[in-house]
């Protein structure tokens, strides 16, 4: 249902010869959800959090390296030292929280409310940037935050819910 959500709220062009980048979007998103459900199943087996990280910040240097290669490098300034340093300091402490909220939450939960940051993103582009969200945004970040939602209830809340009434 986040998903769902992502796709209206992203709203994918499939149309003037930009099929092929919408699709490889759209599938980056589908595999980093099944990645990220690989990182639960990690640490449910006892890995600890800051080798899973490690190892996918090694993946990532690599395939960094490896595209930068076939691109073209860009040249390191000390200006952008700092930058550079702050991203991946946030970025570390994001994956060692993640990879701990898999750890001790309900794994649809926290993949559900992971979309989230998509909605975060165009919210903060509204309020930083002027960006206008239309009608087909909004209906996707409602289904995003429905499906966190959603996601939270068990089969026996339901039930005792339905229960009630």
């Amino acid at each position: 249902m986040g998903f769902i959500g992502v796709i209206l709220l992203l709203n994918p062009s499939f149309q003037g010869g930009q099929e092929f980048a919408a699709l490889v979007s759209l599938a980056g998103g589908a595999m980093s959800g099944w990645a990220y459900l690989q990182v639960r199943e990690l640490s449910l087996l006892g890995e600890p959090g800051w080798r899973v990280v490690f190892y996918l910040s090694l993946t990532g240097l690599i395939m960094g390296a490896v595209w930068s290669t076939i691109t073209g490098w860009h040249p390191l300034t000390i200006s952008s030292l700092p930058y550079l340093a702050g991203i991946g300091i946030s970025a570390m402490i994001a994956q060692l929280a993640m990879t701990r909220a898999y750890k001790v939450g309900k794994k649809f939960t926290v993949a559900s409310l992971s979309y989230l940051t998509v909605v975060f993103s165009a919210l903060s582009g509204v309020l930083l940037f002027g960006d206008k969200i239309t009608w087909q945004e909004a209906v996707g970040m409602v289904i995003i935050v429905a499906g966190g939602v959603f996601s939270s209830f068990t089969p026996a809340s339901i039930k005792k819910f339905l229960m009630k009434q």
